[in-house]
C-alpha cells in the first residue's frame, strides 16, 4: 500500500517542501480489510469516470478490520488489475462524507436520505493525475483525497458513506480496482448525467454491489514523532521463526505528541528508508498501561512492575505483514495492528506502556524497525529475547523506543484530570425532582485550540462511589458557543447561548448498574448525542444546557457526579424548574467533569414502570450487537421461580383483579419467556446473546422480572421493566 504523487492539486504547492517520496506517512488500512493483499474481482469507472455525476458509496463495519473508531484524514484509490499506466486526468469534486442511518445494500434512491445527522462535506477541488507507469496487481493506492476536517468514523454506529459530486472531468478516465461478489456490506448508486442531482438513476432499481477498493488514511500520532529517524532495531519483529521475544517500550508525557485524552484503537511500526519488509505471521499479544509519568528514567527489568493499574490486553492472535518495498524515503506506517478493544490514554497521568509479547514468527527473515536514537531520556525499552512468557528482562533498561504510529480519536475530559478542586454535585445526575444546570467549559478546560465534533457526552461519577444504577433521566440537552465569555455570564439562561444552538439530545439518559470502585475513567453516565455538535473553542466556551423535568426515578440508585473548581468553567443552576429561564444558583466558577467523544454508539437500557414487592431489575453490560448483555433480577426472596418475560412493546396490566395489588404486568412475553430459580441471595440473571446482525442495530424490546411467591398478595412480586435498546 504505498502511494504515489496523485494528490490533491490543492497540496501541490505544498508538496515541493516534503522529500521526494512515495508514500504517506499514515497509518494505513483497506476496505474491504480483505482486498489489502489481494486484487479485488472486479473495477469501477466511479468516481473517476466521466462528468457531471453524483456517487454515492457506503461501506459496513464488515469492511473495517476493527471495531473501534477511525478518524480519516482522507482516501485512496487504487488502479485496475490489468492497467499497465494510469494516463493524465483531472476531476473537480466535491465529497460529503456521514454515518449512513441504513444498510448499505439498501441505500435509498434518493441521496439525501441516506446521510446521517454527522454529515461533513471534507473535500472541495481538483483532483489531477500525471501519467505513471504500473507494476503487478495488485497495485499500489495512486489517488489521494485529503480531507478538511478530519472525519471520524464509528462503525459500530452505522457504515461509511462517502457522497461524490463530479462537477467536470478532462483527461482519461481512470478505472479502479473493486469488489462485486457480495462477502461484506457495501454498495453503490449514482446519477450519471448529473452532479447536483437529488435522486439515483444507477443501476436501473436498487443497489449496485460494487464497491472501489478504498485506503484510508488514518490521523496518525508519532511517538516520538512522524519525522524520519535513522536508528532502526530487530526487538521484537525481526525474531527468528520458533524463538519467543518480549520487549516493553515506554513512551513519556513528552514523547507521545498529544496532550489530551485519547482512545486508541490502532498501533502501527514502519520500516527505515532504502529498507525492505518480507511478509511474515506473527503470533502476538499486546497489552498497554499507563505507567508512572517518570518511568522512562526508572524502568523495572521486572515487566510486570512497569504496568499500570490499568493494563488491558488489545490484542491476542495472528497478525499479518506484507511486503514492503524500498523507498529513498520514510515510509508510512504500514505494519499496523488493529486494537480489538480501544485503550484509554491520557498523557496527564502517566507514560504509554506498550508490551510486546511474540510467541511465534512465520515467514522469512526481514529488516528492522525504525527507531528513536538510543539516549532519548523520554523513552525506554526492556526486552526478553528468549521468552515470549518471560517476568523479567535479559536486555535493558535502554533509553530507546521503536516509532509508534498512534491511531487514536480525542478524548478530552474537561477540566483536565490535573486541575485542583475535586467536588461533587448532585445537580442534575443524583435529584428527586427536575431542573436546568447549564455548564460552561472555556478553552482553558480544554487545552487545545482545534475544533472538535462532538458526538458523545459522558460525566465521572464522585470516586467514593462503590454502586451506582440502574439510573435513568428523560433529560433534553442543548450545545452551543457561548455567547458571553466566563467573566461576564448572564443569570438568564438563554441569553448565554450562541447562535449556533443546537437540540443536540432528546431523550433518556441512564447507566447501567455497576457495583465497584469508581476510577479516573469510569464516565457512567453516557449519552450518544441525536445531533453531533461542532466546537471551536477559539470562539467561546461551551455551553452545556441540561433539563431533567422529573429527577431520579423510584427504584434507581444515584450517586453525585464528580466535578472540579476550575478557573475554565462555570455554571448556573435553577434547582427546582426544568423551564426555569433564570438561574437560583451561580454563576460559579465550578463545573461537572465531563468526557467529550468516549464509548462507541452504546445500547441502552431505560427502567419504565413502577415494582412491586422491592424488586429491582438491572442491566449489567451494554446491550451490542455481537455480544451479551445481562438482565439482572435483585432483592427477591431466594429459591423462588422467577420468569423473566420478553417484548416487542410496553404493556400496562393491572394485576390487581388477580389479587396482586399495585402490582403491573409490563410486559405480553410474546417474544417468550425464560424461567429461572433465584439463588441464595434473591438473584436471577438472564445472559442474552445479540447475534452479529447489523440489522438489529437500534432495534428496541422491553423486558419484565416476575417471581412466583405464595406469600404474596395474589402470589406474585413485579419488577420494573425494562426497555432495551440495541447499539452499534
Amino acid at each position: 500500500m504505498l502511494h504515489s504523487t496523485f494528490v490533491p492539486i490543492a497540496l501541490l504547492a505544498g508538496a515541493a517542501l516534503l522529500p521526494a517520496q512515495s508514500d504517506d506517512f499514515r497509518l494505513q488500512t483497506v476496505l474491504p480489510a480483505r482486498a489489502r493483499l489481494a486484487e479485488g474481482n472486479d473495477s469501477s469507472q466511479f468516481p473517476f469516470g466521466g462528468a457531471p455525476r453524483r456517487i454515492q458509496i457506503a461501506y459496513g463495519r464488515d469492511t473495517l478490520d476493527q471495531d473501534g473508531p477511525v478518524a480519516m484524514r482522507g482516501i485512496a484509490f487504487r488502479p485496475d488489475g490489468p492497467l499497465a499506466a494510469v494516463m493524465l486526468g483531472s476531476w473537480n469534486v466535491s465529497v460529503d462524507v456521514s454515518t449512513c442511518p441504513g444498510s448499505p445494500t439498501q441505500l435509498s434512491r434518493t441521496f439525501d436520505d441516506n446521510h446521517g445527522p454527522d454529515r461533513s462535506q471534507v473535500f472541495n477541488g481538483l483532483v489531477q493525475a500525471t501519467p505513471r507507469s504500473l507494476g503487478a496487481p495488485p497495485h499500489r493506492s495512486e489517488v489521494r483525497i485529503y480531507f478538511f476536517p478530519t472525519f471520524t468514523w464509528e462503525p459500530r454506529c452505522g457504515p461509511l458513506l462517502l457522497d461524490f459530486r463530479v462537477q467536470s472531468a478532462s483527461g482519461a478516465a481512470l478505472f479502479c480496482d473493486a469488489v462485486t461478489d457480495g462477502s461484506e456490506s457495501y454498495g453503490l448508486i449514482a446519477n450519471t448525467s448529473s452532479a447536483g442531482s437529488t435522486t439515483a438513476n444507477y443501476p436501473a432499481s436498487g443497489v449496485d454491489r460494487r464497491a472501489p477498493v478504498l485506503d484510508l488514511l488514518i490521523d496518525t500520532i508519532g511517538a516520538p514523532s512522524v519525522i524520519a529517524h535513522p536508528a532502526g532495531s530487530a526487538l521484537p519483529w525481526n525474531i527468528q521463526p520458533n524463538t519467543g521475544t518480549r520487549a516493553m517500550y515506554v513512551y513519556g508525557p513528552a514523547a507521545v505528541g498529544f496532550s489530551e485524552a485519547r482512545r486508541i484503537t490502532r498501533l502501527g511500526w514502519r520500516i527505515p528508508a532504502s529498507a525492505t519488509h518480507r511478509a511474515r505471521v506473527y503470533d502476538i499479544k499486546v497489552s498497554l498501561s499507563t505507567g508512572a509519568p517518570n518511568l522512562p528514567q526508572n524502568m523495572s527489568t521486572t515487566f510486570g512492575q512497569n504496568h499500570g493499574n490499568d493494563e488491558m490486553v488489545v490484542y491476542d492472535g495472528l497478525w499479518q505483514t506484507h511486503d514492503f518495498s524500498a523507498t529513498a524515503s520514510v515510509s508510512g506506517f504500514e505494519a499496523s495492528i488493529p486494537l480489538m478493544r480501544e485503550f484509554e490514554y491520557d498523557p496527564e497521568l502517566g507514560s504509554l506502556v506498550v508490551d510486546l509479547q511474540v510467541r511465534n514468527v512465520t515467514g522469512p527473515t526481514s529488516t528492522a524497525f525504525e527507531g528513536e536514537p538510543t539516549g532519548n531520556p523520554d523513552v525506554a525499552r526492556i526486552a526478553n529475547t528468549a521468552n515470549a512468557l518471560a517476568t523479567t528482562a535479559t536486555f535493558g533498561p535502554q533509553n530507546f523506543a521503536l516509532t509508534l504510529g498512534i491511531g487514536s480519536t480525542s478524548s478530552p475530559v474537561l477540566p483536565p484530570n490535573g486541575s485542583s478542586g475535586l467536588s461533587a454535585t448532585a445537580y442534575p445526575w443524583d435529584t428527586a425532582s427536575g431542573l436546568r444546570a447549564q455548564y460552561f467549559y472555556g478553552q482553558a478546560a480544554l487545552g487545545l485550540s482545534t475544533p472538535i465534533l462532538i458526538r458523545h457526552l459522558s460525566w465521572r461519577l464522585e470516586d467514593t462511589a462503590t454502586d451506582y444504577g440502574p439510573a435513568a433521566f428523560p433529560a433534553t440537552i442543548d450545545l452551543s458557543t457561548a455567547a458571553n465569555p466566563l467573566s461576564n455570564l448572564a443569570v438568564t439562561f438563554d441569553l448565554n447561548h450562541g447562535a449556533d444552538r443546537v437540540r443536540a439530545f432528546d431523550g433518556v439518559v441512564s447507566a447501567d448498574y455497576s457495583q465497584s470502585t469508581f476510577g479516573p475513567f469510569d464516565f457512567a453516565i453516557r449519552v450518544t448525542l441525536d445531533q453531533p455538535f461542532r466546537w471551536d473553542p477559539t470562539q467561546g466556551p461551551l455551553v452545556v444546557d441540561i433539563r431533567t423535568p422529573v429527577g431520579l426515578a423510584a427504584g434507581n440508585i444515584g450517586r453525585p457526579a464528580a466535578g472540579h473548581f476550575h478557573p475554565g468553567v462555570a455554571r448556573i443552576v435553577h434547582r427546582l424548574d426544568p423551564n426555569a429561564t433564570t438561574a437560583n444558583l451561580g454563576p460559579q466558577a465550578f463545573a461537572m467533569d465531563l468526557r467529550l467523544n468516549g464509548p462507541w454508539c452504546r445500547g441502552t437500557v431505560e427502567p419504565y414502570g413502577a415494582p412491586c414487592g422491592g424488586l429491582l431489575a438491572t442491566s449489567l453490560f451494554d446491550p451490542a450487537i455481537d455480544s451479551t448483555v445481562a438482565i439482572q433480577l435483585r432483592n427477591a426472596p431466594p429459591s423462588h421461580i422467577a420468569p423473566c418475560g420478553f417484548a416487542l412493546a410496553p404493556a400496562n396490566i393491572d394485576l390487581s383483579p388477580f389479587g396482586a395489588v399495585g402490582c403491573t404486568g409490563l410486559t405480553t412475553g410474546d417474544l417468550g419467556v425464560l424461567w429461572f430459580i433465584t439463588n441464595a441471595n434473591g438473584v436471577a440473571t438472564a445472559s442474552i446473546t445479540i447475534p452479529n446482525d447489523p440489522g438489529l442495530h437500534l432495534f428496541r424490546f422491553y423486558q419484565q422480572w416476575l417471581v412466583l411467591d405464595g406469600a404474596a398478595p395474589g402470589g406474585v412480586h413485579a419488577a420494573g421493566g425494562l426497555k432495551i435498546r440495541i447499539g452499534g
